[in-house]
């Protein structure tokens, strides 16, 4: 037998090992792997450590972590009483928060505080950054019929449908609904709305290792992809930096709205699909007014810290337009008044949120994110108001 042959032989078998290997170990994650939706992949945990002068009111290390259910959060229990699913964006995942410091932890402490003893109320955080109503109406539909027994959804909602309208600009399209989606449409809204799909809803051949990349990829995309803006790259927070550096050389600011009544429309929509699922499901739902610190005359260390607003790949690109924060504030505005009359006609409880909160870095960070003093405030304003006014009451007096 010749030399070179005994060296193909051992390189086919080490190929042929590794293959091998690699099926056995995607066999084995499908078969373990539940059919289930996962917001963020179960079982991430990061440390940050975000730099106090990038984010004011932000000290020390945060721990991020993510439970076997894909939220933020305790597991389930069976001695849960009353279970409330947190859904948003970024002002609700609270990234640069430890867990203990999120406001959804927080307010179930407060909640858990006028318990009766071995009767605890759960809120679980099922927010991630960057998702709009569009990204909710699937995620309310999918998590709560595969979740245990959820008695409510908690919603803050409305900066990024602004966001997203204001950096589409002339390329805005309305949503038509997940019905109207074409095949290739609905699949970039589902993964963009959850970080893992279910594995078994799509026949994949199993030399095609889906279950092991899209964990990998879900893991990457959550904390390392440089090219996603609404994620974050590094432990400090340096990103911001960029960020804020890019608004501050805008090509050019805008003093004026472009015309939002079919984004409004959209939105309204979108409110009432999540408003329809959740009472055929018989689950109480309240929205969250989404509050900023955008006003017409912000000092200039509050200037400084914001970077959103921009049109077009803003984040990522110098030399963007960008929209002044007074109009920023009017647009938000627009679109709180648009969650609020629309559960003012469907009788549906909101909290206005942005109207009780001080609008400056005691709450802020930057333009729309909570520091650990905004994070208690938002808290303590959401508990007093789910026990003055709402079911939660009976659960927990």
């Amino acid at each position: 037998m010749s030399p070179n042959f005994e060296k193909m032989s051992r390189l086919a078998t080490v190929f042929g090992s590794l293959v091998l290997s690699i099926c056995l170990g995607e066999a084995g994650l499908r078969l373990i792997s539940p059919d289930q939706y996962f917001v963020s992949p179960p079982g991430t945990r990061a440390v940050f450590r975000p730099s106090s002068e990038i984010m004011p009111g932000v000290e020390g290390e945060s721990h991020f972590s993510i439970n076997e259910h894909g939220l933020r959060g305790d597991a389930f229990s069976a001695d849960q009483t009353y279970r409330i699913l947190a859904v948003g964006g970024s002002a609700t995942e609270c990234l640069f928060l430890d867990d203990k410091e999120a406001w959804p932890y927080l307010l179930q402490e407060i909640l858990n505080a006028k318990a009766e003893l071995g009767k605890p109320i759960w809120i679980g955080n099922a927010a991630r950054s960057g998702l709009n109503s569009r990204n909710h109406i699937v995620q309310v539909e999918r998590l709560t019929a595969q979740y245990p027994r959820v008695d409510a959804l908690l919603i803050l909602v409305g900066v990024n449908d602004l966001l997203y309208r204001l950096q589409a600009d002339k390329q805005y399209r309305p949503f038509p609904g997940v019905e109207g989606l074409s095949s290739d449409e609905y699949q970039a809204l589902m993964a963009s709305s959850f970080s893992v799909l279910p594995s078994r809803s799509v026949q994949f051949p199993l030399y095609v290792p889906m279950e092991l990349s899209s964990r990998l990829q879900a893991i990457k995309r959550r904390f390392f992809d440089a090219h996603n803006p609404a994620l974050i790259q590094d432990d400090a927070g340096k990103i911001y930096l960029e960020w804020r550096k890019n608004r501050r050389s805008a090509s050019s600011l805008r003093t004026s709205l472009p015309d939002l009544s079919t984004a409004l429309e959209e939105y309204a929509r979108n409110l009432n699909r999540m408003i329809d699922d959740a009472n055929t499901k018989q689950i109480k739902i309240i929205f969250v007014a989404q509050p900023a610190m955008w006003r017409s005359e912000l000092t200039k260390e509050e200037e400084n810290l914001l970077w959103m607003g921009g049109v077009g790949d803003y984040q990522t690109e110098p030399g963007h337009e960008y929209y002044s924060s007074a109009v920023l504030a009017q647009a938000l505005n627009v679109y709180n008044k648009t969650l609020l009359a629309t559960c003012r006609n469907r009788n549906i409880q909101c909290i206005d949120l942005a109207s009780q909160l001080p609008i400056n870095t005691s709450v802020f960070y930057d333009d729309v994110h909570f520091n650990e003093s905004g994070s208690r405030q938002v808290a303590r304003v959401i508990g007093a108001e789910l026990l003055g006014n709402f079911a939660v009451s009976h659960a927990v007096r």
